[in-house]
């Protein structure tokens, strides 16, 4: 069951609620710490947090943060209120141990091994579990096997905090086809249109207030830095083409790897479930849900002995809401999937069409029946082929990769073309086009590092403008580089008016660039890439001129949009009871079908509000307010009421009533943590703002 849970908890976010949580316990008004160690920055219930694992995992988060966004960087505002999430996460996972701890649950080294055992780095060619390449790894990366296991050990417990949690979260099928009748319910609206179009032709803009938006939103008119990029990525996954692989090959690897093509063994089950802690819990009430689980079983192996049907047993018993409205039935599983060792145990030894014995987990008491079994089979060799070719091929490509390296970079220092190191590497050349440079270093796929290298190279390019009135740059270049035309006569007021210094700038052309290679090669994963700047377009902002016609359309769309809203606003009080004013008779119209969900009106597009409103009156009765849409403003009322589809609950179901389960469980967990904190006792250091500071 692991691997569900593992699922569910992630799908929730229950990471980001449970940190807005308990931000508001640390960071306002709790109590500072006395008779605390020095190394100490907060304690949670007399268990202390250390300065020393808050440094470690706030460089974890910080390196998270950079893989994320290459241009991600640290400084001093930013660093301090990471640290401060980062503190707050801790508590939040503290907290949920303790509270875990608590209830009597536990986490088996079974359990762990299993998890870090799937693991793909710790894994040797068959995908079985080294513990050579495990001690490795983790000695590459200075970690002791220890902290490594306490870590899973931890992340399982919190787990199994929240799916034991969870499980006092329930929906039932009524409850769920209510919320689908809500939400799907769909309505029409008859509305009058006041268009933003009929009031355009109406409005003037002055000189003064284009030069006035000018000035105000000179920033947001700025272009991006532009780069065209010629590129050769060089890696053992884009080489693997240029090495041959015989049918020979293929044929010997497909036979000595026949592992790694085969379908594990799979098997399907119902169960029915019954929640209690485990035996010996300390967890108030614990031995009453013990026995009233146990008096359920009882009655439940009485029906099974009398063939009453499993499924009709898990729809009115399991506590299980995920499986219990599908008769208990659980998805397609693989030996050990489930994670839970006695489970997995009691499963492997039923057979198709048999019903277990009552099984006690950390959850409570499983009864499981056996569905079905799909037994392990070889994939045909034709299948996989094409996959074996791949991988031999990226083989071989690793294994050669020194001597590419030393071809690139010598092809570098003596300033070979790409195109002659593509065909000598058999490999493909491509250019990025003309990007902004987010868009170049994700098409290169550069790390954090080697972008660095590429902004500096393309910053060392960028030309400096030059006035437009220098005779030594041709027309074409200075099309080329975005040159602003003539100001017409009929503007000189409003340029006049703009800064000049941004004028100045603005105005003038930029010569072009001439290529330039990258002299050292890129790194990017598994590889490198050599890069060649074809062309690059510094940023700057456009003249006045140039965005006039922009500005002049955004202003006149403005002023329409005012003067529409306000001859609907003056109309409005004309439109009561149910009736349509004789100014307005012929010039209603109705807009297509809506609900809650999707509340788009076509043909009027986005209306803020006008949905709530349009579902909390009845039909016919025109609304008390006017409402902007993406055509205009609209006077509306309600027009038809369409029930949900009867149909459309049967495809949804499933879907709806796992939504909605989640839903309940997610509150479930967060209300049972909101009650746990606040009764916790969570100090942050006298000191700690000093002790943040600290680190870096």
């Amino acid at each position: 069951m692991l691997d569900i849970i593992r699922s569910g908890a992630q799908s929730w976010g229950v990471k980001v609620v449970f940190g807005i949580i308990i931000l508001v316990f640390i960071f306002w008004g709790v109590g500072n710490m006395g008779g605390r160690s020095p190394n100490a920055v907060a304690t949670v219930n007399g268990e202390e947090i250390t300065l020393r694992a808050l440094a470690q995992r706030y460089q974890e988060t910080v390196e998270q943060l950079r893989r994320k966004d290459p241009k991600f960087s640290v400084d001093d505002k930013n660093s301090f209120e990471i640290k401060r999430a980062v503190l707050s996460e801790m508590v939040v996972e503290l907290i949920r141990l303790q509270e875990a701890k608590r209830l009597g649950l536990f986490v088996s080294p079974n359990e762990v091994l299993q998890v870090i055992g799937g693991i793909g780095a710790f894994q040797d060619a068959q995908g079985k579990f080294s513990p050579e390449k495990y001690k490795e790894v983790l000695a590459r990366t200075k970690q002791s096997p220890g902290a490594y296991e306490e870590h899973y050990r931890n992340l399982l417990m919190q787990e199994k905090f929240d799916r034991y949690i969870a499980m006092s979260a329930g929906i039932t099928e009524a409850e769920a086809r209510n919320e689908f009748d809500f939400m799907l319910e769909q309505r029409t609206a008859e509305y009058v249109l006041f268009p933003v179009t009929a009031y355009k032709d109406k409005v003037t803009v002055a000189d003064a207030e284009i030069a006035a938006y000018y000035d105000t939103n000179k920033e947001n008119f700025r272009t991006p830095v532009l780069v065209n990029l010629e590129y050769l990525t060089l890696t053992p996954a884009s080489l693997a083409a240029g090495y041959p692989v015989s049918d020979a090959e293929i044929a010997d690897y497909y036979a000595k790897h026949q592992a790694e093509f085969t379908e594990p063994d799979k098997f399907q089950v119902r169960h029915i479930y019954l929640r209690c802690p485990p035996d010996g819990s300390n967890v108030e009430g614990g031995q009453a849900m013990i026995d009233k689980a146990k008096a359920a079983l009882a009655e439940i192996e009485k029906q099974l002995a009398a063939k009453a049907d499993f499924g009709a047993l898990a729809k009115k018993y399991s506590e299980d809401k995920a499986t219990a409205d599908l008769g208990g039935m659980m998805p397609w599983l693989e030996k050990g999937q489930v994670g839970v060792p006695a489970f997995d145990e009691a499963a492997e030894t039923l057979k198709v069409g048999e019903i277990s014995k009552p099984v006690r987990t950390d959850f409570g008491f499983h009864i499981i029946k056996m569905e079905g079994r799909m037994p392990s089979a070889v994939k045909p060799l034709a299948d996989v082929k094409a996959d074996i070719a791949a991988l031999l091929g990226k083989e071989k490509a690793t294994a050669d990769f020194t001597r590419v390296q030393n071809i690139a970079d010598d092809g570098l220092n003596a300033g070979t073309p790409l195109a002659d190191l593509a065909k000598t590497l058999h490999a493909g050349l491509a250019d990025t086009g003309l990007v902004k440079m987010e868009e170049a270093v994700s098409k290169l796929g550069l790390q954090s590092e080697s972008r660095k290298n590429l902004e500096d190279a393309v910053n060392g390019m960028v030309p400096a403008p030059v006035p437009a009135a220098a005779p030594s740059f041709s027309a074409t270049a200075a099309v080329s580089s975005n040159a602003t035309a003539a100001v017409p006569s009929s503007n000189a007021t409003a340029v006049a008016s703009s800064n000049a210094t941004a004028a100045a700038s603005s105005n003038a052309t930029v010569p072009a660039v001439s290529a330039v290679t990258i002299p050292v090669p890129l790194n990017v994963a598994d590889g490198i890439v050599l890069v060649r700047i074809k062309d690059v377009r510094p940023s700057r902002i456009p003249d006045l001129a140039e965005k006039r016609a922009d500005i002049v359309a955004a202003l006149s769309e403005n002023k329409a949009v005012v003067m529409a809203h306000k001859a609907a606003e003056e109309a409005l009080p004309s439109f009561t009871g149910s009736a349509v004013p004789s100014a307005f008779a012929g010039k209603t119209a109705e807009t297509d079908k809506f609900n809650r969900v999707y509340p788009f009106f076509g043909p009027l597009g986005s209306a803020p509000g006008l949905a709530e409103a349009l579902f909390s009156v009845k039909k016919g009765e025109w609304l008390p307010s006017v409402y902007d849409t993406g055509a205009g403003t609209v006077i509306a009322r309600v027009d038809s009421v369409i029930p949900a589809p009867a149909e459309e609950w049967e495809k949804l179901r499933p879907r709806m009533m796992e939504s909605r389960l989640r839903d309940r469980q997610e509150a479930a967990v967060r209300a049972y943590l909101q009650n746990v904190f606040a009764g916790a006792d969570i100090k942050e250091a006298p000191n700690l703002q000093e002790q943040l500071n600290m680190f870096r």
